[in-house]
């Protein structure tokens, strides 16, 4: 398979206040950067960028895979209707600071949320604790605010998301 060089999207520089990019990123086949740095560009300089995405690292994935019986990722599953595509890549919510720091973004605000219904994975938690590991960002769900940031050097193929 060919992959070619994304094209830009049909808007013009800066014509944007807001973008949301809500549960697409870890739908992305190719290169999440190329979205990053597109939106980026049809965002105003004070704009902000709204990012929603699964959290691979969140108490119920940790408790999946240590339980060995379901695989960690949320919402993993393919579409019987075809209509949908499954996951191909989750991010933990550190991962996605990373990656929109390498965009040129300016990280406002990230957080994680548990999602209504899910395991109740109480004693990851407790278990991260007594091994010393960090217990933040644990929900199911990673929510981040970002502005661009004027300056920052842009890395287009972070090493630790690119072969």
């Amino acid at each position: 398979m060919t992959y070619s060089t994304p094209s830009k999207t049909p808007y013009p520089d800066g014509a944007f206040e807001l973008v949301l990019c809500c549960e697409i990123i870890e739908h992305l086949l190719y290169d999440p950067m190329h979205m990053l740095l597109e939106i980026r560009r049809v965002l105003s300089p004070n704009g902000a960028l709204v990012l929603t995405t699964p959290n691979c690292a969140s108490l119920t994935s940790v408790a999946c895979a240590l339980h060995g019986r379901d695989n960690p990722q949320i919402y993993a599953c393919y579409s019987r209707d075809r209509g949908g595509r499954p996951h191909v890549r989750q991010y933990t919510a550190h991962e996605i600071r990373k990656l929109l720091e390498s965009a040129g973004y300016e990280v406002r605000a990230l957080f994680t949320g548990r999602n209504a219904g899910a395991d109740d994975a109480s004693w990851v938690q407790g278990m991260l604790q007594d091994k010393g590991l960090e217990t933040g960002l644990r929900g199911e769900q990673t929510y981040c605010l970002a502005r661009p940031a004027a300056g920052r050097a842009v890395e287009r193929y972070p090493q630790w998301l690119y072969d």
